[in-house]
């Protein structure tokens, strides 16, 4: 979680355009070197062996460091993906 954590704040402290509240900006990987490795990271971290999310350390990254995770895409099953609201945009995964 340690290196997810320095990779979002390295995303917020870059020179990417801040995002206004009512926006909904999605960063791809060209937006920015690290989003692909955030993508991988809260992929392993976030989603168990099964596919369910570990809503434990999701609660973490919002309770302890500040971003939000919250369900992109769903269907009957429960969540396809998810996403991590930064300054700078939303960041999908899963």
């Amino acid at each position: 979680m340690d290196n997810l954590v320095h990779y979002l704040r390295t995303i917020e402290e870059s020179d990417l355009r801040t995002v206004a509240a009512n926006e909904d900006v999605y960063l791809r990987h060209n937006d920015h070197p690290l989003v692909r490795e955030i993508e991988a990271l809260a992929t392993r971290i976030f989603i168990d062996e099964n596919g369910n999310p570990r809503f434990e350390d999701m609660d973490t990254l919002w309770h302890t460091h500040g971003f939000f995770v919250f369900p992109g895409e769903r269907d009957h099953s429960g969540w396809l993906t998810a996403c991590i609201q930064t300054k700078k945009g939303i960041i999908v995964f899963g």
